[in-house]
């Protein structure tokens, strides 16, 4: 019995062994929820451009259609793959033989496997470029989305033919001032802006000054009254005097000379 308690206390105990996640959880979620609906979302717009084009699947007749509809295909298995974690390669399955029936079982074998080792970073008009969706293509999808009361237009789809964004941005500022304009007509009163002109007579003329001397004046009572400073003194100047302070701070002060010793020399030469 001894042996055995003694056996025990040296033996090390093992640490608890802690559960670790899945190889296929990726250490930051959020980021990982960021690139999930950007691959939602740019499948839901590619499914738009198909619509608009007509594509109930992908075209395969002659060899440039092929190949244009096998680069789709890659783009589109490396957004299935993103947009399921849960289970990429069936998503990338599905996706690709809902867009392409006529594809082969080893076609398809392929564009899984290289979908599962593709970097999958497409940017908004990479994806554009893969797609060939020019700028008015573009507009022309986001009219008949918003006709049909879809909002959002294609936001995770760039363009082709405005690589420096100058065409964009005209468009949407000329959007933002079309909002603009809709929202003060809609919030106006009729009347004239700016504030209505006085008819009686001006205050610096009642008071007999000018008009700067008004506003200034007006400014240092103003500023006095935001920083909470007492009245300006009656003095014209500062004055480092205490004489003059008594009237704004009730000070009494006496009128007297200073006192200054004068000591005799003979006294100090007998010191």
């Amino acid at each position: 019995m001894f042996e055995s308690a003694d056996r025990f206390w040296l033996e090390p105990v093992p640490p608890k062994s802690t559960p670790q996640p899945p190889a296929d959880t990726p250490s930051n979620k959020a980021a990982s929820d960021v690139y999930t609906l950007r691959a939602i979302g740019r499948l839901a717009n590619a499914r738009e451009v198909f619509a608009h084009r007509g594509w109930k699947t992908l075209p395969q007749g002659s060899p440039e259609q092929r190949e244009r509809s096998f680069r789709i295909l890659r783009w589109g298995a490396d957004h299935a793959w993103t947009a399921c974690p849960s289970n990429p390669r069936r998503s990338v399955r599905r996706w690709c033989r809902h867009k392409a029936p006529w594809l082969t079982k080893d076609e398809l074998k392929k564009l899984v496997t290289d979908a599962a080792t593709s970097n999958k970073r497409w940017s908004d008009d990479e994806s554009a470029r893969v797609l060939e969706i020019t700028l008015a293509e573009r507009e022309a999808i986001e009219r008949d989305m918003s006709d049909r009361d879809i909002g959002g237009g294609l936001k995770f789809l760039g363009v082709t033919d405005d690589p420096h964004y100058e065409a964009r941005d005209n468009i949407k500022r000329a959007k933002a001032a079309a909002r603009a304009r809709k929202c003060r007509a809609k919030h106006s009163t009729g009347a004239k802006r700016g504030r209505p002109k006085s008819e009686g007579p001006k205050a610096w003329e009642v008071l007999g000054i000018s008009k700067a001397t008004y506003y200034r004046q007006r400014e240092t009572e103003t500023r006095r009254k935001s920083l909470k400073l007492p009245k300006k003194r009656e003095t014209k100047n500062a004055s480092r005097r205490i004489i003059s302070l008594r009237k704004r701070y009730a000070i009494s002060v006496s009128h007297c000379q200073p006192h200054r010793p004068q000591l005799d020399s003979n006294e100090n030469r007998r010191r």
